[in-house]
């Protein structure tokens, strides 16, 4: 990763590996330089970037060679720029980029600034990208001009840009960015939070993957408990955590609410369930307020937030596809169908439900489903082909769906052969998707969850599918332009 890198302010003695760098950055993006007009961009440099308003920052590699840099400087009070973010292509991919970005964040709020002006080449398409999932809000700021052909983007003339690359430029603005101090990464590990929201106290444990500390900004996955679970009950039945650590995203587990602080907890998901439902518990201002709590601690990309829960907490992921949909990339829903009746998402947001037809509880054809555990409270559910299939239409995907995998394998009960069958509805709206993945002879269950979970409960558990898995891929494929409000 990026053990034995480091990144520093440079030094009058840095100047030869600053011009390499520069001309290594230029011949990437095919820009023309002469020899006279590369040595007055160093002076520059030296002049703009390395005083007490400014900063140029270096990447040395193990054996102290300069493989990247960055520079930014004070415009205005609470106006700053960054430029020449660049990285050699062999270092990149290591989470360099992101070390760097932050870096060059902390060199700003050192300034004061609040505001942050960078323009971009298009064929830096790594850099673009970083802007985006970094902790910054961006746009496009038309006040801000390209240079024109003949002159250097930092006011130097001595570095010719071919009109082509010219065109290319895209100038950003990050807006806002430092509003208070910057977000305190959280170790390694489990952590239980505990805030206020709606005059109640609630809660929620977040694991952090080993590799945070090097990674900036994390994608988010929201794991919400079924009805009469807790956050603890969740994370250890999905078994989430093992993934989180290998692929590097936050795995969050809020709890609900019920008569007891800790246990037999339940979600406003519509019309299901029990106390959250009896007393409007507002689950999806909670969700929010947590991401918004959860991002003052760890730098999170909200551009890749997900939802996904088992049963009640899966209706809560549906429940947030609509509500939140400006602040929830995608969902993935196992053994719960949507229950809110009314309603559209602000933006076509993709789904991949999990649902056994053998399902006991959550019934695959809908109606009045067994009674809660220990109480006679019923809940009505809604039959999950025809779910989907209203989903599908609404965010403009075709009205056939494809077989994209059949699956099969012993497990099921007395020597049933247990089938995981994968439908895909796809191109839709704005390039998003729906899948469902159909399974017989299993139960009430977590795919790839624990195995044997409360069998007389729940019923068959199946390893078939690995739920995390095939979600965690399905995520990846969507992320927000900008997170926006929905409420």
């Amino acid at each position: 990763m990026t053990a034995g890198f480091t990144i520093r302010r440079a030094r009058p003695e840095d100047d030869a590996a600053v011009a390499r760098e520069l001309r290594a950055y230029l011949s990437f993006i095919g820009d023309a330089f002469e020899p006279d007009g590369l040595d007055k961009d160093i002076a520059h440099w030296q002049k703009e970037y390395c005083g007490p308003t400014g900063a140029l920052l270096l990447v040395e590699d193990p054996a102290g060679l300069v493989v990247g840099t960055a520079a930014g400087r004070q415009l205005s009070p609470g106006v700053g720029e960054l430029k020449r973010m660049w990285l050699r292509p062999a270092c990149q991919g290591r989470g360099l980029g992101r070390r760097l970005m932050d870096a060059c964040l902390d060199e700003a709020r050192r300034l004061g600034c609040r505001t942050l002006r960078l323009d971009s080449e298009s064929k830096l398409e790594a850099a673009v990208h970083l802007y985006r999932v970094s902790r910054v809000w961006i746009r496009r700021d038309p006040s801000i001009q390209r240079q024109p052909p003949g002159r250097h983007l930092d006011g130097a003339s001595g570095v010719k840009l071919r009109a082509a690359a010219a065109a290319a430029l895209a100038t950003l603005c990050a807006g806002s960015l430092w509003a208070g101090p910057a977000s305190a990464a959280l170790a390694p590990g489990n952590h239980r939070i505990a805030l206020q929201h709606d005059g109640r106290s609630r809660s929620y444990i977040v694991h952090v993957p080993p590799a945070a500390a090097e990674s900036g900004a994390l994608p988010v996955v929201i794991n919400f408990h079924g009805g009469g679970g807790n956050a603890e009950s969740q994370q250890k039945y999905s078994r989430m955590d093992i993934l989180a650590d290998a692929e590097g995203f936050l795995a969050v587990y809020p709890d609900g609410t019920g008569r007891m602080p800790d246990r037999l907890l339940t979600w406003n998901a519509g019309t299901c369930c029990a106390y959250s439902v009896i007393n409007k518990i507002d689950d999806v201002g909670f969700t929010l307020a947590l991401l918004a709590d959860l991002d003052a601690r760890h730098p999170v990309d909200r551009r890749r937030v997900y939802a996904t829960g088992l049963s009640n907490g899966a209706m809560m992921a549906w429940r947030l596809a609509v509500e939140a949909s400006g602040q929830i990339a995608a969902i993935a829903p196992v053994a719960g169908a949507k229950v809110l009746r009314a309603g559209q998402p602000s933006r076509p947001v993709s789904v991949m439900h999990f649902h056994s037809v053998d399902d006991p509880r959550a019934l695959y054809a809908g109606g009045l489903g067994p009674p809660f555990p220990m109480t006679s409270s019923k809940v009505f559910h809604s039959a999950v082909e025809p779910t989907i299939r209203e989903w599908a239409a609404a965010i403009g995907c075709p009205a056939g769906a494809r077989v994209a995998a059949q699956l099969s394998g012993d497990g099921g009960p007395k020597g049933a052969v247990q089938t995981a069958t994968r439908y895909d509805w796809a191109p839709c709206r704005e390039g998003a998707q729906v899948v469902l993945w159909k399974f017989t002879d299993t139960g009430h269950v977590w795919p790839g969850g624990l195995q044997d979970y409360f069998p007389r409960l729940l019923g068959p558990s199946t390893d078939l599918v690995d739920a995390n898995l095939e979600m965690w891929r399905f995520f990846q494929k969507f992320s927000l332009d900008a997170p926006r409000r929905d409420r």
